[in-house]
């Protein structure tokens, strides 16, 4: 019987680098990624643009490889299964502030929680596409809780140890007595 390894994120973490990958525009080092590791890397090319990437050095895991590729290029990595990797602009942080633009939720969700004391939990599976823009002190989980409660058909729930956001409920027809 054998077994195979992954990691939380489902990646192999026996995939490797074999060789260096040099400095050079980020698509082409995307490119020779691709190639040793055999991951499928989906991004729309204009984000890659003329960006440079640094290299990576052989025999690092796939993600600190990729992580090390896209380093000071803006744009950032996730995996979507074990073998598919969707790379993306990173969101701005500058002076400790994040800035979204039209970003589901769960991402800016993903992105507080990097930072908040209490993680944020979307409670409503529905929420989690809602597009969010807007620029937040990435250490103010205050002001993005209040954010969130303003807007029409979220209610965000604040306990002991976690920040919960849900849909309410839309409101009984009454009737006139």
């Amino acid at each position: 019987m054998s077994c195979a390894a992954t990691t939380a994120n489902g990646v192999d973490p026996e995939v490797k680098l074999s060789a260096d990958i040099g400095p050079r525009p980020v698509t082409q080092a995307l490119a020779a990624f691709g190639r040793q590791t055999g991951l499928q890397l989906s991004y729309i090319s204009t984000i890659a643009g003329s960006q440079q990437s640094k290299g990576a050095r052989a025999g690092q895991t796939a993600s600190d490889a990729l992580a090390q590729l896209l380093e000071d290029t803006g744009l950032a990595f996730e995996f979507l299964n074990a073998r598919t990797v969707r790379i993306f602009p990173a969101p701005t942080r500058l002076y400790r502030q994040i800035e979204f633009d039209r970003e589901p939720l769960e991402r800016v969700a993903a992105e507080f929680n990097r930072y908040a004391a209490k993680p944020f939990e979307i409670v409503t599976p529905a929420l989690r596409n809602l597009r969010i823009s807007g620029a937040f002190a990435a250490d103010d989980s205050t002001a993005f809780i209040a954010f969130l409660s303003s807007l029409e058909g979220v209610r965000v729930e604040v306990t002991a140890t976690r920040i919960r956001v849900s849909q309410t409920q839309p409101a009984e027809p009454r009737t006139a007595r």
